[in-house]
């Protein structure tokens, strides 16, 4: 199934992603996740749904694996569903301040007991 028949049929209200940012000198870049970024902000402008961009440094700058796992979050067999999870958790963390309270408690109470 083709990305855009996939929103089509999932009809979210909010799509969150990590935007690309390509640095001069970057040799070999792989520009496929342009390509879906594209047909994510098409699907998003004929659908009325809410894009939600975040930044590679915000995405894995604080959730690192530690943080995830002391969260019972991580699962190491799904790399790439792991980056997904940093970008919703950052998403989580800027926009729900009661989660983000419980949230950084648990993540105090796992430090505490290293």
């Amino acid at each position: 199934m083709i990305l855009f028949d996939h929103l089509s049929e999932v009809a979210p209200e909010r799509i969150i992603y990590e935007v690309f940012h390509w640095r001069q000198g970057q040799l070999n870049a792989v520009f496929t996740g342009v390509e879906y970024i594209g047909v994510i902000e098409l699907w998003a402008q004929t659908h009325s749904a809410e894009v939600v961009r975040i930044t590679p440094s915000d995405g894995k700058g604080f959730w690192d694996d530690k943080k995830i796992k002391a969260l019972g979050l991580y699962i190491p067999s799904v790399p790439h569903g792991i980056d997904a999870l940093r970008l919703w958790l950052t998403y989580k963390m800027k926009t729900d301040v009661g989660w983000k309270s419980i949230a950084i408690n648990q993540l105090k109470r796992s430090d505490s007991k290293q």
